[in-house]
């Protein structure tokens, strides 16, 4: 009992080291545009924790682990070399779109890092995590270069809702990049071990750890204790960063001197407010402001906000100061809502998440809607503020009240869609289903 009560203690206090003690959910690779699995291995195992084969290893605090991001004879192992292959055979055209991809933004990015204090071979994460396209979105819904879950961003720092997703923006997103990988690092004390947390998860890699008694991320390799893709992981950055450093030697299409690199200058403006018009006031144009600000979704800064700051193409010294005095003095008239869409109350919700979803205010909900108090129901219509032409993607979901005599099969060939996915995204375990309950479809 002692032995199991230590080897919990020990568990609790490593992730103690994060700023969360809840588990992000798993990090998934972008699965579009990079890389296929390398064929071979057996699938991921599910493991308990329970106490380590070795006491010792857990004593070590992650500062006393000052292990080198890699070793050079891990770049000669089969694993390595099979990624290697991979990028630099087939496709290698592909490849070097990546690296074009992540120019602009590798000056920025290696700056962010250096300020953190970590190690510059981490610009390729992006690489092999979405080949550096802005607007990636993988199949778990991971969005942006460094392919952040929804819940993951949030945690660090970064603002998700219907006007403003900041996992899109280079710049947020790598600053929030960056502190996760450093939490990482303390907690595992190794880089192959941290950037395996990444892709799969703190609990995941912890498990595998205190199940197998070794900090050795091939030895759990050798071990199968991660996951197939987690094993393809570290592996599969290190052949990056070697045909990145040599990308002459592999005959890759690419001249790193013809790369440009983007500059982002800090813009504060009122908010909401309407890219267009800061664009006009300070000399650029729409789409100019826009490229520089790619996780503005609807072309209008955050409702709900008194500033927000942009990132401007244009010096703000080169700026004249009556321009930027415009911009304070944007009517406010001009920044009310458009018009309204739809919303359905789902179970969890409250006017205050319904709020933060529309980047709104509960204010503005209860007064569109009437409502005196606070209480909603589920299934209750709603009006929310749009400030876009662009519909919300909260309001785009088809709804269908169950009837008499409906069955799940009867409503999924009715909408061309599956009966799982119907289970799936409204959280129903059986297939009972109530006349008047409402679905989303």
């Amino acid at each position: 009992m002692r032995r199991v009560t230590q080897g919990l203690q020990a568990f609790l206090a490593l992730t103690a080291l994060l700023s969360c003690q809840t588990s992000p959910e798993p990090h998934n690779q972008f699965k579009e545009e990079t890389t296929a699995s390398i064929p071979g291995g057996a699938g991921p195992k599910v493991f308990e924790v329970r106490p380590p084969y070795n006491q010792k290893f857990l004593d070590q605090t992650a500062t006393e682990l000052e292990n080198p991001f890699y070793n050079r004879e891990d770049l000669s192992r089969a694993s390595v070399q099979n990624w290697v292959h991979y990028f630099a055979g087939k496709n290698r055209e592909r490849f070097a779109r990546f690296l074009k991809n992540g120019a602009p933004y590798r000056k920025m990015i290696e700056a962010t890092l250096k300020k953190h204090g970590l190690p510059q071979e981490l610009y390729y994460l992006p690489l092999i995590e979405s080949g550096y396209r802005i607007q990636a979105r993988s199949r778990a819904s991971a969005v942006g270069p460094w392919q952040f879950m929804r819940s993951t961003g949030k945690r660090f720092g970064l603002t998700i809702n219907a006007y403003v997703d900041e996992r899109r923006d280079p710049v947020r997103a790598t600053i929030a990049a960056a502190t996760y990988l450093k939490r990482l690092y303390k907690v595992f004390g190794s880089w192959p071990l941290a950037l395996s947390a990444y892709n799969a998860g703190e609990s995941r890699v912890m498990n595998a750890i205190l199940n197998y008694g070794t900090r050795d991320f091939w030895s759990l390799c050798a071990k199968k204790a991660l996951p197939r893709e987690t094993r393809s992981y570290f592996p599969k950055l290190l052949a990056a960063i070697n045909i990145g450093h040599n990308y002459h030697q592999y005959d890759i299409p690419y001249n790193i001197t013809q790369a440009t690199p983007k500059t982002y200058y800090k813009l504060h403006v009122p908010s909401p407010i309407k890219i267009r018009e800061v664009a006009k006031i300070i000399g650029t144009s729409a789409s100019a402001l826009s490229q520089w600000n790619p996780h503005i979704l609807r072309g209008l800064t955050p409702p709900g906000k008194k500033t927000y700051h942009l990132w401007s193409p244009i010096e703000p010294n080169r700026i004249q100061h009556k321009k930027l005095t415009m911009l304070n003095r944007i009517p406010l008239r001009k920044l009310r809502p458009s018009g309204s869409d739809v919303y359905y109350v789902k179970k969890g919700d409250s006017l205050s998440v319904i709020a933060r979803k529309f980047a709104t205010n509960i204010r503005t909900l209860k007064s569109l809607n009437h409502i005196r108090g606070t209480r909603i129901q589920v299934g209750q219509k709603l009006n929310v503020p749009t400030y876009g032409r662009q519909k919300n993607k909260y309001t785009q979901t088809k709804h269908y009240r169950v009837r008499a005599g409906d069955n799940l099969y009867q409503i999924a060939k009715k909408f061309n869609t599956s009966v799982g996915r119907i289970k799936r995204i409204n959280n129903i375990a059986s297939n009972r289903i109530y006349a008047g309950q409402l679905l989303r479809m």
